[in-house]
């Protein structure tokens, strides 16, 4: 298959959908997972974690916040939340985990990246701030920052997807990117469309939420949402690498492991 791409534009959604009614895992509780789970890191750097650990304690899995080197140690899958990815990256290479993140990603470890985390995971970013931003790359795509507005112009639809047959699943977009341009090893499981364009050709869609092998890359929050669609298809893709990787798990060389930075806590969506 040939690359696809796709320009910028805004949202074809009638006005009732840009109105915005969260529900939201923020005040719920991180359930105990029993021994021998998949162990599930999400990168607690700054942004929202705390409702993926809440997503995916609720499919069994344990959780664990990822902010020092040494909690790479032996986990299973790793999720990269929403919040402000060139903070993000700036973070991760200062803590020393930028190049370790990466060797995860090549190692074929499972990751799923939402919001800003698709942006860290994405191999090109159109929009970058000046003096460019640390990535860690591994999805065969391009990705365009802010590309449905501002904060004022976050809003929540319903998509199609192939991973929930036969319903709508919520979206949450909030100051979203968008995929412009996808590799032929990557599949898009949902799209938005735009508006048309002034000459009045039919509408184009970009592509929202797309899967490069074990890599899963999500424009908008499902965390915010009470549907866990997209966190259980990730604990599948997690629950298969474990299987062929039998009970063997991937050391970290902290040899070289900085000294300990305190990151913040504050929940910022981006």
């Amino acid at each position: 298959p040939q690359s696809s791409a796709v320009t910028c534009g805004l949202p074809a959604f009638p006005a009732s959908h840009i109105k915005m009614n969260l529900p939201t895992n923020l005040c719920d509780n991180v359930v105990t997972a029993q021994e021998g789970a998949p162990v599930i890191g999400v990168l607690a750097l700054h942004g929202g974690y705390h409702e993926h650990k809440v997503m995916l304690s609720r499919l069994g899995c344990m959780v664990r916040e990822i902010r020092q080197l040494p909690h790479l140690e032996g986990i299973d899958g790793l999720v990269i939340p929403g919040g402000e990815s060139t903070t993000m990256g700036h973070l991760a290479e200062r803590l020393g985990l930028l190049e370790p993140l990466r060797a995860f990603v090549a190692d074929g470890g499972p990751v799923m990246g939402t919001c800003a985390g698709l942006i860290f995971l994405a191999n090109t970013v159109d929009g970058q701030k000046k003096g460019g931003q640390r990535l860690v790359g591994g999805m065969d795509l391009t990705v365009r920052r802010n590309f449905f507005g501002s904060q004022v112009d976050s809003f929540q639809t319903e998509l199609d997807t192939e991973i929930a047959p036969g319903r709508k699943v919520p979206a949450v977009f909030i100051r979203a990117p968008a995929i412009l341009a996808t590799g032929p090893r990557v599949h898009v499981l949902a799209s938005v469309p735009l508006d048309p364009e002034q000459d009045g050709a039919a509408p184009k869609t970009a592509p929202v939420a797309v899967q490069d092998g074990n890599l899963l890359g999500i424009c908008f929050h499902p965390e915010l949402s009470k549907d866990n669609v997209w966190h259980a298809h990730f604990v599948s893709l997690v629950t298969a690498r474990r299987a062929t990787a039998g009970t063997k798990k991937r050391k970290v060389d902290i040899s070289h492991a900085p000294v300990q930075v305190t990151t913040s806590k504050r929940n910022v969506r981006a």
